[in-house]
């Protein structure tokens, strides 16, 4: 859950963040890839530890 609070407020912070010259935009597109590729895969890694998880408790 706080991963997908982390990609909504990376969202917003995007939103917000003034952009004048290129390479300003270019800063905000490295930074936003680098922010989502490491929550993507906190959540994935998360999903995939639950399932786990979960697939070792059930009785066969």
């Amino acid at each position: 859950m706080a991963g997908v609070f982390l990609v909504s407020l990376v969202l917003q912070t995007a939103r917000l963040w003034p952009l004048r010259e290129w390479w300003q935009i270019a800063l905000k597109w490295i930074v936003l890839f680098c922010a989502f590729a490491f929550l993507w895969n906190r959540i994935r890694r998360a999903e995939m530890t639950n399932r786990i998880k979960d697939a070792n408790e059930r009785p066969f």
